[in-house]
């Protein structure tokens, strides 16, 4: 299970990280996207949960494979693909 939450912690960071930087850097951004309370807490977000995802990535490769440990497997090796396709959509590079 710990797979599982690690492989959702690290997606989410990294949409996160999409999401605020094609708000940051668009044609269009908004004013509240270039401020400093935006990137601090986009900052803060992102230290506390991609460490925290990691770690729950690395505590479930070292425990025995369960059902839900072998969909966090399935999600971690399909997790570049998802990244691949979102990440560019969300920062506005394409």
């Amino acid at each position: 299970m710990y797979l599982l939450e690690g492989v959702a912690a690290v997606l989410l960071s990294v949409c996160i990280y999409a999401w605020a930087y094609g708000k940051h850097h668009g044609p269009n951004a908004p004013g509240w996207a270039k401020g400093q309370l935006f990137a601090s807490l986009v900052s803060l977000f992102l230290v506390a949960f991609f460490p925290l995802g990691t770690g729950f990535v690395a505590l479930g490769l070292t425990e025995p494979m369960t059902p839900a440990g072998w969909a966090g497997l399935v999600a971690l090796v399909v997790m570049p693909f998802v990244i691949w396709k979102t990440v560019p959509r969300l920062a506005g590079l394409s």
